[in-house]
């Protein structure tokens, strides 16, 4: 069973099963909802992200975008392999983003990121079904006048 990590708003216990409550899609910037359509409407399974929840491979990866996220708990998940429901670089996300804002064709980048290649130094998205708490890895830590964190975020394990 992988482990992965994920940054929420909400105060989760070990055990505790995270499903998508709602489309993220509204959730997002402009831009990132731009990529976000341009992804889902690019392969015939991209009504799953609709449905999914969000994790990532990588601790560090999770860390740097808590780093833009108020208000926001990292844990550390678990997800069966059976309830993954693909596996993407976001490297390539943001370089849909960018080919969008530059009115370039992003059909290649888009297959890309559907069959799950990975470019150095991926920044890999688990789209999930369903995942499990296994431990609170950071407690939140509120922005300072929309500037980022107060301070850093309280590791809960005494680990890192």
């Amino acid at each position: 069973m992988p482990t992965a990590f994920k940054y929420m708003a909400d105060d989760c216990k070990p055990g505790d099963e995270i499903r998508a409550s709602h489309d993220h899609l509204k959730n997002l910037s402009k831009d990132k909802q731009e990529t976000e359509i341009a992804v889902r409407t690019s392969d015939p399974r991209g009504s799953l992200r609709a449905r999914a929840v969000y994790a990532f491979e990588n601790k560090n990866v999770a860390l740097d975008l808590l780093r833009e996220a108020a208000d926001k708990h990292l844990y550390e998940v678990s997800i069966e392999e059976k309830d993954i429901l693909h596996r993407g670089d976001l490297r390539i996300y943001d370089a849909i983003g960018d080919a969008l804002r530059n009115g370039q064709p992003v059909t290649d980048l888009a297959r890309e990121f559907w069959q799950g290649a990975q470019w150095p130094n991926p920044r890999v998205e688990l789209a999930a079904s369903k995942i499990r708490v296994k431990r609170k890895i950071r407690d939140k830590a509120p922005r300072q006048l929309g500037k980022g964190p107060a301070e850093a975020p309280k590791d809960e394990s005494g680990q890192d």
